[in-house]
């Protein structure tokens, strides 16, 4: 019977985890469709519950990846023959 209530407790516990876990996803991902369609960061941060400071953070590593994107990634000659730019 112990042993029983403490399986249910942990598959709870585990199943809360999880759950934690995928709504912190979501939220990141409304965050980010948010900053880029342009919404003001402290609506952002009033709509999701968080921080303006997390919004802004989140914009500058936004803006960090757009930019290393935006550089011209290509392969070497020596591993394809040709240099092929991913973006132009």
């Amino acid at each position: 019977m112990v042993r029983e209530i403490c399986e249910d407790i942990r598959k709870i516990s585990l199943e809360n985890q999880l759950n934690n876990s995928q709504i912190k996803a979501i939220s990141g991902v409304k965050k980010i469709i948010m900053l880029r369609l342009g919404f003001p960061v402290d609506r952002i941060a009033k709509r999701l519950n968080v921080s303006q400071k997390t919004v802004v953070e989140s914009s500058e590593i936004i803006q960090s990846v757009e930019h290393d994107l935006k550089k011209d990634m290509s392969v070497p000659k020596s591993q394809l023959g040709d240099s092929i730019s991913i973006f132009s």
